[in-house]
């Protein structure tokens, strides 16, 4: 640790170990690990973010800057001829305003924070004291309208960047239904047993018999064909809590004492067997698959209706089985329904996603990888890095896995259940996935690690053909990267920054990842001026003497070399996150521990 090793080398160094301790460092680390930025402007920063108003065409934005001295300017960009210049003359439009409303306006303190434009671009639109006005920028004159206010455009954030990433949905998954999709039936349960009820009369039939108080049915799915319905017979797991006591209570007094569910190591899981019922013949079907053991979550199904040309997938039988079953094209030729659902084993060395037939109950494993250490599971509920992906017009699967090493994006043919080709591979890891361009056979991701001489941890964003072609970069520079796409996703904003260096702006081009022009560097001579200090970046070897460990160091402000000083190693690591700060923050890392006196690592 070369950096580290300033403090002096031959004096006792005390490790701090306290639980209070690292729960604080937790949160405040959590925050500027997920690039916490403050809802509001910070005393000292300045040009730290960008939030662009894309004009019609999407070739055009603005932003605004808010400056030292309560001052502003406002930026217009134009994408394809790669210029950056004010959107207007400010000095000539302070003196037109202060002329007509008989008031004195300078020019970087203008009355109004958000624009628009009309004609054309030719007429400048803000609101006033409640007072809309227009401005003609060819001889600057300036006259109320009758338009309402212009709306404020503070509330836009990285609204592009936030629909680009909600556009990819949940895939085609189905929750429980009561209600059969013909709208013949409707399903429920009663003492535990499964039943439905014609929707057209009263009649009441029941579908199950084994159900009981401390093991009934639920989470009911029709199948798409109303043919089948899927069901779950529920043992309960063991429920047990975990008790806390809040020592100290906001606002004082004695301490206090709260418990919650918590499952330890050990604890029994509640579990789900899978069912079937075939609504015409009354049968019920239990398909020979293991019980899937469930804390807080539900199962979720994945349905694919097989249909007209039927895409050659193989014949089911049972789960597991090297050699599947054969049952011929007679078989196949039912077209029923098919659905999907995932199965990580309790202790993560087993994830499966298999395939059930709900006319015949017959399984498959789509894809069953094993491990001896452990299979990354954690955030499948991500909606950045969810592990199963299904594609709705190819019938393939883009799954996430860490089979070589490396967490990286694989391509399955659901139809023959294996895998098609890895689309990335190499020593860095894919950290999430941010869009799957079906119709491109693209996808677009965010990974680290892939930039020699960086901090590894730095997030940097990528495109990549479904076949591993055509690998493109999108960002650029040596930091932890955030974006924001042009509405119609040709440009993209690239903001990055490290925790010793405050956030710089870019505009790329997406088709290339060119640079089209720099927009802003963040301005934090104030910060410094005000005592703020970077925390010192170090890189060290681990205890196997090549792998680089990464980290910061952060002294009490006025640190003394003469004398010693007690250090908190903070950690909280696993195999599912990393936690140390990457991105700027004008705040000081850990600030409440170094104004005690203590060294940080």
């Amino acid at each position: 640790m070369t950096r580290a090793a300033r403090i002096p080398s031959r004096r006792p160094v005390v490790l701090f170990l306290a639980l209070a301790f690292v729960q604080v460092l937790n949160t405040s680390q959590a925050f500027a690990q997920g690039g916490f930025r403050p809802a509001r402007p910070v005393q000292g920063l300045y040009k730290d973010r960008i939030t662009p108003h894309w004009l019609a065409g999407n070739t055009r934005f603005w932003y605004r800057n808010d400056l030292a001295g309560k001052t502003k300017e406002f930026i217009l960009v134009d994408a394809e001829r790669g210029t950056r210049q004010p959107v207007f003359d400010h000095a000539k439009l302070a003196a037109a305003l202060s002329e007509t409303m008989k008031a004195q306006y300078k020019a970087d303190q203008l009355p109004f924070d958000t624009i628009a434009f009309a004609d054309g671009g030719e007429v400048l639109n803000f609101t006033v004291d409640q007072t809309t006005w227009a401005c003609r920028l060819a001889t600057y004159t300036c006259s109320p309208t009758a338009l309402g206010p212009v709306p404020s455009s503070d509330s836009q954030g990285d609204a592009t960047s936030a629909s680009w990433r909600r556009s990819r949905g949940p895939g085609r998954e189905r929750g429980p239904s009561a209600d059969s999709p013909d709208g013949k039936w409707t399903a429920f349960v009663k003492d535990g047993n499964v039943f439905v009820r014609d929707r057209g009369g009263d009649r009441e039939v029941q579908l199950s018999t084994d159900g009981a108080e401390e093991n009934a049915y639920g989470v009911l799915s029709w199948a798409p064909d109303s043919k089948t319905l899927v069901a779950w017979r529920i043992e309960p797991g063991d429920g047990k809590e975990v008790y806390l006591i809040e020592s100290s209570p906001k606002g004082g007094g004695r301490a206090k004492f709260s418990k919650r569910p918590y499952a330890l190591p050990g604890d029994k899981f509640k579990t789900y067997e899978l069912n079937l019922f075939d609504i015409e013949a009354k049968k019920q079907i239990k398909p020979d698959v293991d019980k899937l053991e469930l804390d807080w979550e539900v199962p979720r199904l994945h349905w694919n209706v097989a249909g007209p040309p039927w895409r050659g997938r193989p014949a089911l039988g049972k789960q597991g089985q090297d050699g599947l079953e054969t049952q011929g094209q007679d078989a196949l030729a039912t077209r029923g329904c098919y659905f999907a659902y995932e199965k990580a084993d309790r202790g993560h060395q087993r994830f499966r996603v298999i395939e059930v037939d709900s006319h015949t109950g017959q399984v498959r494993n789509l894809i069953d990888e094993k491990t001896d250490t452990f299979i990354w599971t954690a955030h499948t509920e991500n909606l950045d890095l969810r592990l199963v992906n299904w594609l709705d017009k190819s019938d393939e699967i883009l799954y996430v896995s860490e089979r070589d090493g490396w967490r990286h994006l694989y391509l399955i043919d659901a139809a023959k259940g294996e895998v098609r080709n890895q689309i990335t591979k190499g020593e860095w890891v894919v950290c999430g996935i941010d869009l799957i361009d079906e119709d491109a056979r693209q996808v677009w991701f965010h990974a680290c690690g892939k930039n020699a001489n960086e901090d590894p941890y730095f997030i940097h964003y990528y495109r990549v053909n479904f076949d591993g072609s055509g690998l493109v970069a999108l960002t650029e520079g040596n930091g932890t990267h955030s974006i924001q796409y042009s509405p119609d996703r040709r440009y993209l904003i690239d903001t990055y920054s490290r925790v010793d260096m405050a956030p710089v702006h870019d505009l790329r081009r997406v088709s290339d990842g060119k640079l089209v022009c720099p927009l802003e560097k963040a301005d934090i001579s104030e910060l410094i001026a005000s005592g703020w200090a970077a925390p010192e970046v170090f890189v060290a070897k681990g205890r196997d003497g090549k792998t680089d460990i990464w980290g910061i160091l952060c002294r009490p402000k006025d640190l003394d070399p003469s004398k010693k000083y007690p250090v908190i190693e903070q950690i909280y690591a696993g195999p599912q996150g990393s936690y140390v700060p990457k991105r700027f923050s004008p705040y000081r890392q850990f600030a409440s521990l170094a104004d005690l006196g203590f060294i940080v690592v």
